[in-house]
């Protein structure tokens, strides 16, 4: 859910290029199945099953939303460090398939707004994603 609404997207999921052990995860939204709308970045986590705090930046798991016009940037949130339940839990990954599965709950707070009508806060909460790791 985003912001108590039904939110779909779909996931890219890779290694790291830069350390070659942690996960990216990108979950983008479309408009009309084929317009990029919306992309929520996980970056820097780790390759093992557990639960991650997510940070506003840094070496350690973090995040951010990006709002699009298709290519062009409009806007960014960024994590909102003053919420505890920032937070994705890596549920399981497969090394030899490469599939991953896991859940967040993610709280932004917008750094540049892309509309006037824009809210200042994003929450993403029972977020679930399902992916391969690609080489990217």
């Amino acid at each position: 859910e985003k912001n108590g609404e039904l939110w779909v997207a779909h996931p890219a999921c890779w290694i790291d290029l830069v350390n070659n052990t942690n996960i990216n995860i990108q979950i983008d939204s479309f408009y009309s199945g084929s317009y990029l709308a919306e992309s929520l970045t996980i970056v820097a986590i780790p390759p093992f099953p557990g639960t991650y705090k997510i940070l506003k930046s840094g070496p350690l798991p973090h995040s951010y939303l990006d709002i699009s016009d298709g290519d062009q940037q409009l806007g960014l949130y960024l994590i909102s460090e003053s919420d505890s339940t920032n937070q994705m839990t890596l549920d399981s990954y497969d090394t030899l398939s490469k599939e991953i599965k896991g859940t967040f709950n993610l709280t932004f707070l917008v750094e540049h707004r892309p509309y006037s009508y824009s809210p200042d806060t994003i929450r993403f909460r029972d977020g679930k994603f399902h992916g391969k790791l690609i080489k990217k």
